[in-house]
């Protein structure tokens, strides 16, 4: 028989009972459970989170294998959401798990973030325009939203405020760029530091064939950081640091980058590398100039 108690009584002494039974009342969103949003899923599962919403509209792949948790040779061609729902409540069998199997999406952005206190940002880097969507709903809501980026073998960190400076103002995009600018410009705030340029050449990104590296590393590292917010958002153990500011780690590099980033992509800074990148490659500029 599952008992709960028993089953996330290691988490104690990191964590107090009062706590434990807090994150089990937590209800948490994550838009996307491919790579980065299944390994959020199950460890928050193993946290003891005791309620998800979780959308995705794809199925598990071959190519999936490299990186995402759900994938399997026993998963392959099942909806992604279905195989998450069922691997946390192998974990937890008392947590309320609620599948959008339709994706994260207009129709159904309220009813998604409905009752949530913590929205994880897991949506396919290339999707950019749900992307948006759901950092604007969770503000509108008063919803925090944790965005955490394999790059490379590392990751990288964001934390919006629902009442602090917005996804599109950071990354600096609007509705008149082009879609594939609009993903370049957020890959270009992701990474303030560039801690992996020593072994990632952005001539890997293909924004118009929607192509770029993962590593699982990368993966589980940015499991790790969403975790550890979501505990720290439940549970106030620190005063949270939202955007602008963030955080990077690269393990191959051995670096770890924790800044504020003035003005988001609006910073000089950012304007001369997002020059320097086109100048150095000059097929991103051009995809980026594609409608």
């Amino acid at each position: 028989m599952f008992d709960y108690a028993t089953a996330f009584s290691r988490n104690l002494g990191l964590v107090s009972e009062e706590e434990q039974q807090k994150l089990r009342e937590t209800r948490v969103a994550i838009a996307g459970v491919g790579g980065v949003g299944g390994a959020y899923a199950l460890a928050l599962a193993r946290l003891g989170i005791g309620h998800f919403h979780i959308a995705d509209l794809d199925v598990f792949e071959l190519a999936n294998m490299n990186r995402q948790f759900g994938a399997t040779m026993s998963t392959l061609n099942r909806e992604k959401t279905t195989v998450l729902m069922e691997m946390i409540k192998e974990i937890n069998p008392t947590a309320e798990v609620q599948c959008f199997n339709t994706g994260f999406n207009a129709e159904n952005a309220d009813a998604f973030l409905s009752g949530v206190q913590v929205a994880v940002d897991g949506i396919d880097f290339f999707t950019i325009g749900p992307r948006r969507l759901y950092h604007k709903t969770a503000q509108r809501l008063g919803i925090p939203v944790l965005l955490a980026a394999p790059v490379g073998f590392g990751g990288t960190l964001h934390c919006f405020s629902p009442t602090g400076m917005c996804f599109d103002d950071y990354f600096a995009i609007n509705d008149d760029m082009p879609k594939t600018e609009q993903i370049f410009m957020f890959g270009l705030g992701l990474t303030p530091r560039l801690l992996h340029r020593f072994y990632f050449s952005p001539a890997q990104l293909n924004l118009e064939a929607q192509t770029a590296p993962s590593l699982a590393p990368g993966i589980f590292f940015a499991a790790g950081l969403v975790a550890a917010e979501v505990v720290n958002l439940t549970l106030r153990r620190r005063p949270m640091k939202f955007v602008p500011h963030y955080l990077q780690f690269d393990p191959m590099a051995r670096r770890l980058a924790v800044g504020k980033l003035w003005g988001g992509n609006r910073n000089p800074i950012q304007r001369l590398k997002k020059q320097w990148v086109f100048w150095q490659f000059p097929a991103l500029k051009e995809q980026c100039k594609k409608k």
